[in-house]
């Protein structure tokens, strides 16, 4: 079975091109089922069906994990038994006859406007990292990254003078985002100043580094976010993905089309971002006031 899943992992390397971060999601939620699979006695995936799959379910269920993280171990599931079926070495894929665990929309958590001035008030740019950080905090909300896509950002990607980015997202799919005229000061800023600062570049090229001059991580950024949250006192936790989501939000709010927020976020499926659209109630009520004859 392990020979299984390291093949399933290359061929989502090779041929579908995954981020490692993706291809160690779906080998993480392989393994937990493999494990549950390995203690139930059973030692070939031939004997995978629907009752087992059921009793992992349970299992799971009995961790209290959120629907969602079930839903996702179970598509995890499917794809690797159906990779299996595909090279034939299995007959058939007993997944499909499962259904995914029904759950509740979970609308995004968005920031308010308000909130939005108050988180990129901060941090001083008098402190350390001070420049760095204020540019990282005005490129999310000005171009609606995902943290790994801001992370993974090189100084070769960027149109300065269009105030554009050329960036490489989920799928290996390219798209162009833009940035305001306020964040290309705080970048311009950064780099000019701030950059030099953290010493000699060791990253090739990376946007944002750290004090060791190489590319800053994930984590890192997570925290950066987290930090300006408390200092510009908003009062409740604030990720990079929340600052997406504003993004957004927000354009919706002013007017821009579903398509056009789709390609800016890089979505695959316009049904991914049509959840962003019940979010602002005010402004339906708004133009249905406006446009109803007899409103």
């Amino acid at each position: 079975m392990d020979a299984d899943l390291d093949r399933y992992l290359d061929y989502l390397k090779s041929q579908h091109r995954y981020s490692p971060r993706t291809v160690e999601a779906f080998g993480r939620d392989i393994k937990t089922f493999l494990s549950f699979f390995k203690k139930n006695g059973t030692a070939d995936l031939a004997e995978v069906d629907y009752r087992l799959l059921r009793r992992y379910l349970a299992y799971c269920d009995t961790l209290r994990l959120q629907k969602t993280t079930i839903a996702r171990r179970l598509s995890a599931i499917r794809s690797f038994l159906r990779f299996l079926c595909n090279e034939g070495s299995l007959e058939s894929n007993a997944a499909l006859l499962v259904s995914f665990p029904k759950s509740g929309s979970t609308l995004p958590k968005v920031l308010s406007r308000d909130e939005v001035e108050r988180l990129l008030a901060k941090p001083p740019i008098e402190l350390r990292d001070g420049l760095r950080n204020r540019a990282i905090m005005e490129l999310l909300y000005a171009t609606g990254l995902r943290v790994s896509e801001l992370a993974g950002l090189s100084l070769s990607d960027i149109d300065f003078p269009a105030r554009e980015i050329r960036i490489i997202g989920k799928g290996d799919k390219e798209r162009i985002v833009f940035f305001t005229p306020v964040a290309d000061r705080a970048l311009a800023e950064y780099l000019a100043i701030g950059r030099v600062d953290q010493g000699e570049d060791k990253s090739g090229g990376a946007v944002f580094l750290n004090d060791r001059a190489r590319r800053l991580s994930v984590r890192s950024i997570q925290n950066v976010v987290d930090r300006a949250a408390g200092a510009g006192r908003v009062g409740r936790h604030v990720s990079p993905h929340m600052l997406r989501h504003s993004f957004a939000t927000h354009l919706l709010e002013e007017g821009a089309d579903l398509r056009t927020i789709q390609e800016l976020l890089g979505h695959a499926d316009l049904s991914t971002t049509q959840i962003y659209t019940h979010l602002d109630k005010k402004r339906l009520k708004a133009v249905y006031r406006q446009a109803h004859p007899r409103a």
